[in-house]
């Protein structure tokens, strides 16, 4: 499971819990439910240093997202996935977004966001007012789990560039480093084409979205993240400072050595896993790894 699904996953937890009328029963999901704002979040993160402060009793949307945080990952790495000073403002929702401007980890609300991202919405379109975790994405949607909505916890689900939509938070998920098994992001990787000699790269991950850019069969990108909550395997791919998506299919990773140095025939034998693909797209690959340069 990865970082992002052990969020969603603690998120989903909570599920139905309802805000209290007064300080008692926190623990219990509808017992003393009411609209007072009293829930065991802003309680479970009074001594923690993570906000500046008690919040008994104030708007819990940002409180529940990084309660989650910390009820996942611990206080250490929660205060680094979300770039959180000591003792910080995140309670309020334009604060928590602040952070995330601030360290050049916000998105813009037409971009489509992967799971694990924190949604920021407005409601007057000049702060941020409310805020949830993205627990999936489609073709033309993204699901949320958000506190304080109607006074419990809830899932909702937002079309991409829907106006309510301030922002996006990415949290900063290479601190935890990356779990045994599971691939490095910031890889280079060669397209393979299916047909033709080239591979579309598309703003949004859908097959229908804008060809953003076409790439040669061969071409070394780089990965930075997936979207493999959509409908179809979608990487996150870095080609000539522009920012867009391609199907995992059409990628495969460039291999290294221990060094990390590119793989060249000198210094190591390459061996091409199988492939789906037809023989002649194959054999150009081949072809282009065994001319291959290092610099």
């Amino acid at each position: 499971m990865t970082p992002q699904e052990q969020v969603v996953q603690v998120a989903e937890s909570e599920l139905g819990y309802h805000e209290k009328a007064t300080f008692d029963n926190l623990d219990d999901p509808k017992a003393n439910s009411g609209s007072n704002n009293y829930v065991k979040y802003s309680r479970d993160l009074e001594d923690t240093g993570l906000l500046n402060g008690r919040k008994r009793g104030i708007a819990w949307c940002s409180i529940f997202v990084i309660w989650t945080f910390y009820r996942t990952f611990g206080k250490a790495q929660a205060k680094k996935l979300l770039y959180l000073p000591n003792r910080s403002g995140a309670a309020g929702c334009n604060t928590a977004f602040g952070y995330y401007k601030f360290h050049g980890a916000d998105l813009p609300p037409t971009d489509i966001p992967s799971i694990g991202d924190v949604v920021f919405f407005s409601s007057n379109g000049a702060e941020a007012t409310h805020t949830g975790i993205v627990s999936r994405v489609t073709d033309d949607r993204f699901y949320t789990i958000e506190g304080n909505s109607d006074d419990e916890v809830k899932v909702h689900y937002y079309k991409f560039g829907n106006q309510k939509i301030f922002g996006f938070g990415r949290p900063d998920w290479a601190v935890l480093g990356t779990p045994e098994g599971e691939p490095e992001m910031d890889q280079t990787y060669i397209t393979v084409a299916e047909k033709g000699n080239t591979v579309n790269m598309r703003k949004k991950p859908f097959s229908t979205a804008p060809i953003i850019a076409r790439i040669p069969l061969g071409t070394p990108v780089t990965v930075i993240g997936r979207n493999e909550d959509a409908v179809e395997s979608w990487a996150t791919v870095m080609y000539k400072s522009s920012v867009g998506y391609i199907k995992d299919e059409f990628l495969i990773p460039l291999y290294t050595t221990e060094n990390d140095e590119e793989v060249t025939p000198e210094d190591e034998i390459v061996t091409l896993p199988p492939l789906d693909i037809p023989q002649s797209t194959y054999e150009l690959l081949r072809a282009w790894i065994d001319n291959a340069t290092v610099g």
